[in-house]
């Protein structure tokens, strides 16, 4: 009998976190797996409780979910390394917002036959391996920003007061277009210096997507082995509305005094601390070292 980890952010999809891995439990153990269902914090799991050698880890929620609970597998003893397989392979279930990393892989799932096709695809096992990273000692899978969108996702989470839609964005990102003060970052790649010492918003990252729907880092491919670096110059409002529609149509890279490299280590320094993000959660402030894990994370996909 083997065994399939199930993990639910609870308050996802307006509460639906819980009641679908329940839904979930149910299926799979008349399928013959042995289940055990997590709806804590990833963070505050015992990791004895984590088996590194199940067939399957299914993670419902939002990308900040499923990166949290990739960190806590790879930090499990006997789970994944620079030089052994990491395991269990991670299986999305996305409930949250932007869902970037269930948009990447193709899940779309439908509701009335959610426990049968994600039963389908435990035992068909098709796997990928994506290249993985960190900023500053936390795993990220999608992307780290610098400066002014990392500023919102800090105001959001200090207002926050339940789940997040879309719309939880509008005042923290209205706020930060009167308030934010454009630093000047200075980011060093592989060792050089790429970028002096001026103000600027900075992406690193393994796909090409970003919550606004556009690509951030269009030629950023999660299996090539490295991560993309986009710098962009901004120090006023209305620059950071340039930028946004420059993105929109896909001319942002050609920015004037941008920086768009392929890298393996970046570092990202600023006079006073700027914030951070991964994944759209917050992760602390500069300075920041970035760094390709030599490692690549399983994947399910149907």
């Amino acid at each position: 009998m083997e065994n399939i980890l199930i993990f639910a952010n609870p308050i996802a999809g307006r509460g639906e976190g819980a009641a679908i891995a329940r839904q979930l439990e149910e299926r799979l153990r008349a399928d013959g797996y042995a289940v055990r269902t997590f709806l804590d914090r990833p963070e505050e799991i015992d990791v004895k409780q984590l088996d590194a050698g199940a067939r399957a880890a299914i993670v419902i929620g939002g990308d900040g979910t499923l990166r949290a609970v990739a960190d806590r597998l790879f930090r499990t003893p006997g789970g994944p390394s620079a030089t052994t397989p990491p395991g269990p392979p991670l299986l999305a279930v996305p409930l949250g917002t932007a869902n970037l990393m269930g948009r990447h892989l193709g899940i779309q799932w439908q509701a009335e036959t959610l426990a049968e096709r994600v039963s389908e695809v435990v035992a068909r096992c098709k796997v990928i391996r994506l290249d993985t990273a960190r900023a500053n000692g936390q795993l990220f899978l999608l992307m780290a920003g610098v400066g002014f969108d990392a500023h919102v996702v800090h105001e959001l989470q200090r207002a926050r007061a339940g789940p997040i839609r879309f719309t939880s964005y509008l005042l923290p990102a209205a706020l930060a277009m009167g308030y934010y003060e454009y630093a000047a970052l200075r980011v060093i790649a592989d060792g050089r210096e790429v970028f002096p010492s001026a103000p600027a918003i900075a992406f690193v990252g393994n796909i090409s997507e970003y919550g606004t729907g556009f690509p951030i880092l269009p030629d950023a491919r999660p299996d090539d082995g490295v991560l993309d670096l986009c710098v962009l110059p901004c120090n006023s409002r209305a620059q950071v509305m340039s930028l946004f529609l420059m993105a929109a149509a896909g001319e942002h890279t050609q920015a004037e005094g941008s920086v768009y490299l392929k890298v393996r280590h970046v570092r990202i320094e600023s006079d006073h601390p700027i914030p951070v993000q991964v994944d759209g959660d917050t992760a602390g402030h500069t300075p920041v070292e970035i760094d390709l894990l030599p490692l690549r994370l399983p994947f399910i996909v149907p």
